[in-house]
């Protein structure tokens, strides 16, 4: 029965109450499928925007590591800079030995007051450039070095330039982890 503006109106349907009931079922039954499709399509959804929001985040701190790591690699590339300056302009014999008292490095001053270029000296051991009543001294020096203690001595050097002496100091250098890897 239906009304519309005072007159009542009854409808009468020729069709079996099965195909009825079959097309509101076949249209429910659509409705769940669409429904499911939407629902698919709001959870496939956030799940790309949750991955790409995360992959956003990810790759944020990647550039966060990487302006550190460089900012932290200019301040090494500056501090080697100022140390390479200073060691090139200081007036004293500046030396770098391996762990056997090997020379590794002489600063320009250094091979000045011998006399020598830097070929004459690195792989040579820096007992050869002592007087020979002074090389247990500076051994025992070594080996105060090697086991983390500075030390500091007076010893006649022999150079190409004639006999000289030399107030000198042997220290450890350090790497990260505290474990000597060479003297100064």
């Amino acid at each position: 029965r239906m009304e519309y503006a005072n007159a009542s109106w009854i409808f009468v349907l020729n069709i079996p109450y099965d195909r009825v009931t079959t097309y509101a079922g076949r249209s429910f039954q659509e409705t769940l499928l669409l429904l499911g499709i939407v629902i698919a399509a709001l959870v496939g959804s956030s799940t790309l925007l949750y991955r790409n929001h995360r992959s956003k985040i990810i790759a944020e701190e990647e550039v966060k590591r990487w302006r550190d790591r460089r900012e932290l690699e200019d301040k090494i590339r500056e501090s080697e800079e100022q140390y390479r300056m200073l060691v090139e302009t200081s007036s004293e014999c500046i030396c770098s030995l391996d762990l056997e008292g090997n020379f590794r490095f002489m600063s320009a001053a250094g091979l000045k007051m011998h006399g020598m270029e830097e070929s004459e000296v690195v792989g040579r051991h820096c007992t050869e450039f002592v007087k020979p009543e002074y090389r247990p001294l500076l051994n025992e020096m070594l080996e105060k070095a090697k086991n983390g203690e500075r030390a500091r001595f007076e010893f006649e050097g022999d150079t190409v330039l004639g006999d000289k002496w030399f107030d000198s100091i042997i220290a450890p250098v350090r790497d990260e982890s505290e474990n000597i890897v060479s003297l100064l």
